[in-house]
């Protein structure tokens, strides 16, 4: 377990990689519930510095706000999940190391469908699964298995990174 840097500026970003912090996850807020993907300007800034600076990036694929009192979190239209496919290949091409996101269904578990469909676009970065405390303690050990058998690498808990592989 290891702590997420949650960064959603520029200069934030320049002081942690002067401070030599690892995960650090790109993203629009303070906070990851609060947040959607960050703007492609950026994110494309962002992979440059750290890249000439040898750091590696994540970034927060998330169409709009959770809000954690609904039943819906991260439950995302088509739409929404081509808008996250979209961002997923942008950061793609810009070289970004890793992507974050979740999708579930209205039971609150994961959306095999879609999140197999992000999972293949993102494909040579690597993955890591945001919606783990919105699935039922009870079914979060199937659902991680789930993850790991489908190639997500890491899962984000109580704002810690964990690994699944």
């Amino acid at each position: 377990m290891e702590k997420i840097n949650l960064v959603n500026n520029f200069v934030d970003l320049q002081k942690q990689i002067q401070s030599k912090a690892q995960n650090i996850l790109l993203a629009s807020n303070d906070n990851i519930n609060d947040s959607t993907t960050i703007s492609y300007g950026f994110m494309a800034e962002a992979q440059k510095y750290a890249s000439e600076l040898g750091s590696r990036l994540n970034v927060l694929i998330q169409p709009r706000i959770i809000n954690l009192n609904n039943s819906d979190n991260y439950v995302f239209n088509d739409i929404e999940i081509n808008i996250m496919e979209s961002d997923i290949f942008q950061a793609q091409r810009l070289g970004i190391d890793r992507v974050s996101f979740a999708v579930l269904d209205t039971q609150n578990q994961i959306d095999e469908d879609a999140m197999e469909q992000l999972i293949s676009a993102s494909d040579g970065m690597q993955v890591c699964f945001t919606g783990i405390d919105s699935i039922n303690e009870k079914q979060q050990a199937a659902s991680l298995d789930w993850l790991k058998e489908n190639g997500v690498d890491f899962y984000i808990k109580d704002n810690q990174l964990n690994t699944l592989k």
